[in-house]
């Protein structure tokens, strides 16, 4: 490789980018959260339980996952898990009100919601009870609401969760009984030109537009933008993502 030019990713799908970076740069640095840190190998791992999970509540291809987290690993997790098994993240804004969060859910049909109980005085498990008074009774999922009919599954991915919503470690328990070789046959039908991301316009003059972004196109994008920033591999340790407050980004940060 030459000193000033990076290697293009192989890859034409985000799952298939994480096994080829876990095993070309197993050690390089991946995400670092305040006091976490991972490297390719260990955010492969992490991404696979996440999708065999999704697969174990019953996520599908083309299935939406609504993703209302801040910047934080579980963001990066969760959206290239769903890519891997063929799902399409919905990114939920962490400054949605509630008007504007059941708008969104309704909009994309999402099956899951991977989300925080709450963030900077919204309280986001209270406005999805509002909208689902359903989730009380229900078994974590299996949910059966009149106004989301799609939703199935909630994930807490903080704090205790209530009735009807799994917790992050229950959640990644159903996950452990899924066979890997599940998950590879899965991923195996994703193709690039398939959605990843349906990113919602602000709407402040009109109701939001989804604007829907493919696997190839979102990877090609990363990579180039990274080539225009001369972004280069760190000595030893890969580049560095921080990550804090506020709403993620619209895709994961592009590879070295």
């Amino acid at each position: 490789m030459k000193d000033d030019a990076s290697t293009r990713p192989v890859s034409r799908t985000l799952g298939d980018l994480v096994d080829e970076l876990g095993a070309t740069r197993p050690t390089g640095e991946a995400i670092v959260f305040r006091d976490e840190w991972l490297d390719y190998a260990a955010l492969k791992t992490r991404v696979d339980a996440f999708a065999r999970s999704l697969l174990a509540v019953g996520v599908h291809h083309d299935d939406r996952v609504a993703l209302l987290v801040t910047n934080r690993p579980e963001w990066i997790i969760c959206t290239l898990a769903a890519a891997k098994i063929g799902a399409i993240v919905a990114a939920i804004s962490t400054f949605s009100t509630p008007r504007e969060l059941a708008w969104s859910l309704e909009h994309c049909g999402a099956a899951a919601v991977i989300m925080l109980e709450a963030f900077r005085g919204r309280r986001f498990l209270d406005a999805l009870r509002d909208l689902c008074p359903e989730l009380g009774d229900a078994q974590p999922g299996a949910l059966k609401s009149a106004r989301l009919p799609s939703l199935r599954t909630v994930v807490a991915v903080d704090g205790q969760a209530p009735a009807g919503v799994f917790s992050l470690p229950e959640f990644l328990a159903r996950g452990a009984l899924v066979n890997p070789a599940s998950l590879a046959a899965t991923q195996r039908t994703v193709r690039p030109d398939d959605i990843c991301y349906i990113l919602y316009t602000s709407g402040s003059t009109a109701a939001p537009k989804g604007v829907t972004l493919a696997h190839g196109g979102v990877i090609a994008n990363g990579f180039d933008i990274g080539e225009r920033m001369h972004l280069v591999q760190r000595i030893a340790s890969g580049l560095r993502c921080h990550c804090s407050g506020r709403s993620a980004p619209p895709m994961p940060c592009p590879p070295p």
